[in-house]
């Protein structure tokens, strides 16, 4: 390999700097969620991903807000039944 041509990654590779699936690796490629490169046309499609573009794809996702958990609001206490303790049977009462 010539050292100017970038370092090609698998699925394999790709899944695990990501703490992913390889599954769920190549859904984000064939969905445009990652950048790659397509090798073949059948249903299980190799592809690859550039070492470079994997870190810049991460370096700008990681900026991106998320969302808080925490800051999501509770359902209105009045829409839900407030459900007791199991009496004895196992029976659930609801209020």
């Amino acid at each position: 390999m010539l050292r100017d041509e970038p370092k090609l990654l698998t699925t394999h590779q790709v899944a695990r700097r990501l703490g992913l699936g390889e599954d769920s690796v190549r859904r984000k490629l064939r969905e445009g969620v990652l950048p790659g490169l397509r090798l073949g046309s059948s249903n299980r499609s190799q592809y690859r991903v550039r070492e470079d573009e994997l870190q810049r794809w991460l370096d700008e996702s990681s900026t991106i807000p998320r969302e808080d958990p925490a800051a999501r609001e509770a359902p209105d206490s009045g829409s839900w039944p407030a459900v007791e303790a199991p009496q004895r049977g196992g029976e659930t009462a609801l209020t």
